[in-house]
């Protein structure tokens, strides 16, 4: 089984904390897009791998239409094997979202919907610099719920100014709704990025690490009569992100769209993450492929243990030969579980993914 991941890069106005590929949509630049994309899609044909997921990210992918994103599945069932029951996500802007653009989004094919609230407080998200406020996002909430049984929500952590209270609050909100799927990403601060900038210059001071501690923890009591299934994500029985766990448990994905990533055999590749070159390589016939990087087997192995222990399932301990010590440090430390020949991190391992990978690896 194998996913298609599918880069829509315009967006109204870049979010301050955005280090995503994107650009300002244009209505002419947008109709040579569609159709530059198409071409590409074509160039995979010869695929043999069943499809069992699509995921639309971006930038904006709801800024296209329901017709527009009808035609694109459509271009993948000519060109593709898909599967009886794909899962087939859109990211979505709760300012765009209302029962109508939902109802067309569904009829169009799209089965779940990721809605990127990030936040349910006003000034909150004037800092992230996001186009809606806290109440189009809770009304976007309740439209979905109407038309979507699956579909998720994001949350971002860790914004400047951002307290324990406030995103209890945001969090309660979200159970309100009973939202099926919570994604909670702790804020990243890009450099190049306009909130790296504001935070240089003094207009916004970025949490300590302390605090971020703190935030993450109120996420997991928050969230506990979710699954924390992997690092930054929560679900209610039956609705974790299929297209997600492809890449967590290492499977074949393609990417089609600029600066899209993708995997396919022992190679990873990355698309050219400038629209113009994109749509200059396919007007030329030629996949606009900017890197290929053929992995070893130490590559693949390193893959597979640092995508797998983000997950709640993993990795089998008899897969590999990790130093006997630093098992035993980091189970002592509370960082690692091993039950019934599996080894995975506990919600304080999570917390400290990086650092608990980076030793079993390379102790």
């Amino acid at each position: 089984m194998s996913g298609i991941y599918i880069h829509i890069p315009f967006c109204i106005r870049k979010c301050h904390y955005c280090d995503f590929y994107s650009i300002p949509i244009e209505e002419e630049l947008k109709d040579h897009f569609l159709s530059s994309l198409k071409k590409e899609i074509s160039l995979y044909a010869g695929y043999k791998e069943e499809i069992e997921t699509i995921y639309f990210g971006g930038g904006t992918p709801s800024l296209l239409s329901a017709s527009e994103i009808d035609r694109i599945l459509q271009c993948l069932i000519k060109h593709f094997r898909i599967s009886e029951n794909p899962e087939i996500t859109l990211e979505a802007n709760p300012g765009r979202l209302d029962g109508r653009v939902a109802r067309e989004y569904l009829k169009a094919g799209i089965n779940r919907l990721s809605i990127g609230v990030q936040s349910l407080s006003d000034n909150e998200l004037r800092t992230l610099g996001r186009i809606h406020d806290s109440q189009q996002a809770s009304q976007a909430i309740a439209c979905v719920m109407e038309h979507f049984e699956n579909f998720s929500v994001d949350i971002i952590y860790g914004i400047p100014g951002q307290s324990v209270n406030s995103l209890k609050k945001t969090l309660c909100i979200i159970k309100d709704h009973e939202v099926p799927h919570v994604s909670a990403y702790e804020l990243t601060i890009e450099e190049h990025t306009v909130m790296a900038e504001m935070i240089r210059k003094g207009f916004l001071q970025q949490q300590t690490e302390e605090e971020k501690v703190k935030l993450y923890w109120t996420v997991v009591e928050e969230l506990k009569d979710y699954t924390h299934y992997e690092v930054s994500n929560y679900s209610k029985e039956g609705f974790q992100c299929r297209h997600n766990m492809g890449y967590w448990l290492r499977r074949e994905y393609l990417g089609f769209g600029p600066s899209a990533h993708g995997l396919a055999g022992d190679k990873r590749y990355r698309n050219l993450p400038d629209i113009e070159r994109y749509i200059n390589a396919l007007d030329e016939g030629i996949r606009p492929v900017e890197d290929y990087q053929s992995l070893s087997e130490r590559q693949k192995r390193e893959e597979r243990v640092f995508l797998g222990l983000r997950t709640n399932e993993g990795i089998g301990i008899e897969d590999y030969d990790f130093n006997r010590d630093t098992l035993k440090a980091l189970r002592d430390e509370g960082l690692l579980l091993i039950e019934n020949g599996r080894l995975r991190l506990t919600d304080r391992g999570m917390l400290l993914s990086n650092r608990v990978i980076a030793e079993l690896l390379w102790s």
